[in-house]
């Protein structure tokens, strides 16, 4: 029996009962708009396996992917992630990603005057 880690969302049963139910609401959201797995993956650029691993809970759905799902389901990212979600989950959810796109956007370099001095 493989070990559980709280701490690891791979093996932390509440994470993968959650990515469940996600999979579940994208599932049903696509097939609302009576699209395929391969109609979903052509339209976004990816593999349709991936789709059905979001679908399934294999694999967890960035706020990136969910972002585009939700536009081409014509719903929003909180209708995909919880049927109740808070104020408070959005807000953790939005300084994560936040927090996310900081540490991986290099620092802006000083700006200067047109001309290319600094001074």
């Amino acid at each position: 029996m493989p070990s559980v880690d709280r701490d690891d969302p791979r093996t932390d049963p509440e994470a993968i009962a959650y990515r469940r139910q996600v999979g579940q609401r994208l599932r049903a959201a696509r097939e609302d708009k009576s699209l395929s797995l391969r109609d979903v993956g052509a339209r976004l650029g990816i593999s349709h396996g991936t789709v059905g691993h979001w679908e399934t809970g294999q694999n967890p759905v960035d706020l990136d992917d969910l972002r585009r799902l939700a536009r081409l389901y014509e719903t929003s990212v909180v209708a995909l992630l919880a049927e109740k979600m808070t104020d408070e989950d959005v807000l953790a959810l939005t300084k994560r990603q936040f927090s996310d796109a900081r540490q991986t956007t290099p620092p802006a370099k000083p700006r200067g005057k047109r001309d290319g001095t600094n001074g």
